[in-house]
């Protein structure tokens, strides 16, 4: 994630806040700490629960609320399963459209179907295709 047009100096620089930043630059190009084994599958649990809410609802608005709680844990899964920086809230989107624009473009038709019609098949199918290399859906604790 290139956040360069996000940096201004507040301060004039000085030997320790070129430290700070070189330590900073480090962090962010090295990426996030990778998730074990153990957090793939609390999310892949999770994500799989939330897309089974989805798609036998008990009604149109908690199907509707179940695809809003999906967005984030699906779109964060994506990115941090390939040790990338991640975002939250409408800027999580905006970076899955410069990462992946054909699978955001996917999501985005998914959810749109999803609201007009109340066909899950397009989450499901953008669900699966985010959590197939990782093993798919998990559907509960051994």
């Amino acid at each position: 994630m290139n956040l360069a047009h996000k940096r201004q100096e507040i301060l004039e620089p000085n030997e320790f806040s070129s430290q700070a930043k070189n330590i900073a630059e480090q962090a962010l190009a090295k990426g996030p700490d990778s998730w074990t084994q153990a957090q793939i599958d609390k999310e892949r649990f999770f994500i799989t629960d939330i897309l089974d809410d989805i798609k036998s609802p008990k009604n149109k608005e908690e199907q509707i609320i179940s695809a809003v709680h999906l967005f984030e844990p699906l779109i964060q899964f994506y990115f941090r399963t390939q040790k990338k920086w991640a975002a939250s809230g409408k800027s999580l989107m905006r970076l899955f459209k410069t990462d992946n624009p054909d699978l955001a473009e996917e999501f985005t038709k998914a959810f749109e179907s999803l609201v007009q019609t109340g066909d899950a098949s397009g989450i499901e199918s953008a669900v699966t295709k985010i959590l197939a290399p990782h093993g798919g859906f998990f559907l509960g604790w051994l």
